[in-house]
């Protein structure tokens, strides 16, 4: 019994033992890669006659649509013969890869006899510069209700990521990630305060970064709607600010009273903060001792 027993071991280790072996060597781990690159697995080990392999290859991005491995490319040898160096094709330009620095691709290689499967390479794509070719909303447009939608139209291929921007004034946050659809980066906003905003917004491919153009935009809902008090509060909160009461808040060492009027009359801003009535009540006292006083005299 343990004669077949090991009789079967032997029978399953061998075909391991003297399975041929295949490693990519281009691209190579962490290269950055552009144009017609070739894709290279070096074949060895391989008995006499068992010289033809073919290779499937394997390639994902997790930054991109690409994020789970799919087949890109099929690739066989041909010459024939041990220790060979075989299994090339081209790439990127004929497979039209997406700009990326988060590239993984393995091979699943066999002959008549054996299926082996190589380690995993990461590598950069980078055709090009991130591209962009369009803002939305349009710059100096007025929008009146306070939800807005961002759009940056830009070549998907060129970029795998982006960032809105606001600067100096804001309507919560400087920064809002963008989400890609096809050829283009959007993100949505609602309950934005009237003001007066400038935006720009960045894209990346994870190795090069593109920045757009400024845009300026009005939000100006006429003083017609109370919406202003939740995203007033959601804006002072954000800045490390307390809410007092449903439209007076305070921030910094202020009082800020929304006062629910147009564009460019939203706020009044009180020094002191909460002690401002104290304050004007000493004051009165103080001024009305001296009155008393010099009318005494």
């Amino acid at each position: 019994m343990k004669k077949i027993f090991l009789i079967g071991l032997i029978l399953l280790v061998i075909p391991t033992i003297f399975a041929f072996t295949a490693t990519i060597e281009s691209p190579s781990a962490s290269e950055s890669v552009s144009g017609n690159t070739l894709l290279n697995v070096t074949i060895a080990s391989l008995g006499d006659g068992n010289g033809q392999v073919a290779c499937a290859y394997y390639a994902r991005a997790t930054n991109t649509g690409n994020s789970s491995y799919g087949m890109i490319v099929n690739a066989t040898n041909t010459t024939g013969g041990a220790d060979i160096v075989g299994v090339n094709t081209t790439y990127l330009t004929a497979l039209n890869l997406q700009d990326s620095d988060l590239w993984s691709i393995y091979a699943d290689c066999q002959n008549s006899t054996d299926t082996v499967t190589t380690s995993a390479v990461t590598f950069t794509v980078d055709n090009t510069n991130p591209e962009v070719t369009s803002l939305s909303p349009s710059d100096g447009s007025t929008d009146a209700d306070g939800t807005v939608t961002f759009t940056i139209s830009a070549p998907s291929a060129n970029s795998t990521g982006g960032t809105l921007h606001f600067t100096n004034n804001h309507p919560g946050s400087k920064a809002y990630t963008l989400t890609e659809g096809t050829d283009q980066f959007t993100v949505s906003l609602t309950r934005m305060p009237e003001g007066r905003y400038e935006w720009y917004a960045t894209l990346t491919d994870g190795t090069d970064t593109t920045t757009s153009a400024t845009y300026e935009m009005i939000v100006d809902d006429g003083g017609s709607s109370n919406r202003k008090v939740g995203a007033i509060s959601a804006l002072v909160q954000s800045e490390g600010g307390t809410q007092l009461s449903s439209r007076t808040f305070s921030i910094g060492g202020y009082t800020i009273k929304d006062k629910l009027s147009d564009f460019g009359n939203t706020l009044t801003k009180t020094k002191w903060g909460p002690f401002a009535p104290i304050v004007w009540i000493i004051a009165i006292i103080v001024i009305g001792f001296i009155v008393y006083k010099a009318n005494k005299k």
